[in-house]
């Protein structure tokens, strides 16, 4: 049972040993409006060992203690350790965590398969600059590092376009395209990360063939112009998907636009909201004559675009734009839009768009 009241959110385990014993664990939730991000600040490997034998982390924890006594004239005490959390609490919260993953739960949360353990190190900000550090070992469970992969490539076909326009493109056929699509050399899916409800969002680069296994992105960013186009971060707009698609398709197949690589680099994001992308076209298999407007939100209701600027949005996918943008330094980026949403009305309606 979770007994989550504002006062003392609190966490409450039951269980039964084997000898018999009812026993109820209590661990505090945490309810904090500001945590820091933690810095790495240290990290240490071993001799004939894949991975990393260890991560530091250094968390500040507190402002100079000197404007506490303020801050108490004109706050609670309770919300001030919400706003300005201690190491203590910080500390606290870590141990729980360790607590519950010897009992077999969050075995995901700060354990990965390539890290032995996480130290986490919470320092002051003010004058007694104190430390305290809780070490996390690897659980039986940890979460994987090997990012997905794409799906396998298939037959390019010899006449017919690779990437078809008769209907909308699901998240997994817009990957199934990327490996198709990644048989061309100038074609260079990657994996950016999951969504909230579990579909794998890829990026692309299209670029002229470099002539080597590594390319350095600092070196592309400071001797070509760069384009980022970032398409339906509105799901229901599915027709971004698709030309965006055929676009990379195009540069890479036919020899005009191919020069085109030669002076500048294509960065392309295909599904930024790869969730409200489902839910259209999954309504689209329903009625697909309809605008299937709930696909144009997230997976938990608010926009993915909202969210995008958040430092810890809810919505994994959010991060994926702002990622794109500081790593491939466009000098254009668009974020495109299209059918059926933005511009499709009944004329005479009293709408204007």
């Amino acid at each position: 049972m979770t007994d989550r009241s504002h006062a003392d959110p609190t966490l409450r385990l039951a269980y039964t040993t084997e000898a018999g014993c009812h026993v109820v664990d209590e661990y505090p939730l945490p309810n904090i409006d500001n945590v820091p991000a933690p810095e790495l600040r240290a990290l240490r490997t071993q001799a004939r060992t894949e991975g990393l034998s260890r991560l530091r982390f250094d968390v500040e924890t507190e402002v100079d203690s000197s404007i506490y006594p303020a801050m108490k004239m004109r706050d609670s005490e309770e919300d001030i350790d919400r706003a300005f959390p201690s190491s203590e609490r910080l500390e606290g919260m870590a141990e729980y965590l360790r607590a519950l993953q010897e009992r077999g739960l969050f075995s995901n949360a700060l354990s990965y398969d390539r890290v032995g353990k996480i130290a986490l190190q919470f320092e002051t900000g003010d004058s007694t600059a104190t430390s305290r550090t809780v070490v996390l070992p690897q659980t039986n469970a940890p979460h994987s590092t090997e990012p997905p992969a794409l799906p396998a490539a298939t037959e390019i076909p010899g006449e017919n376009p690779v990437v078809q326009w008769e209907t909308p493109i699901p998240p997994d056929e817009a990957n199934q395209l990327l490996g198709t699509l990644s048989q061309f050399p100038e074609v260079h899916p990657y994996y950016m990360e999951t969504s909230f409800l579990g579909h794998d969002v890829f990026a692309l680069d299209v670029r002229a063939p470099q002539g080597g296994t590594y390319v350095s992105q600092a070196t592309l960013n400071a001797c070509r112009p760069a384009v980022y186009l970032n398409a339906r971060e509105d799901g229901n707009e599915v027709s971004s998907t698709s030309y965006t698609l055929r676009l990379a398709e195009k540069v890479a197949t036919d020899p005009e636009m191919r020069s085109l690589l030669d002076s500048v680099d294509v960065t392309i994001l295909p599904i930024t909201n790869p969730d409200g992308a489902q839910v259209a076209y999954d309504r689209y298999m329903v009625d697909p004559d309809f605008m299937h407007h709930a696909g144009y939100y997230a997976a938990l209701g608010p926009s993915l675009g909202d969210q995008a600027e958040e430092q810890d949005p809810l919505y994994p996918a959010a991060t994926v734009k702002p990622r794109l943008r500081r790593a491939t330094l466009p000098d254009i980026f668009m974020n495109l839009h299209g059918y059926p949403h933005h511009e499709w009305v009944q004329y005479f309606s009293g709408y204007s768009a």
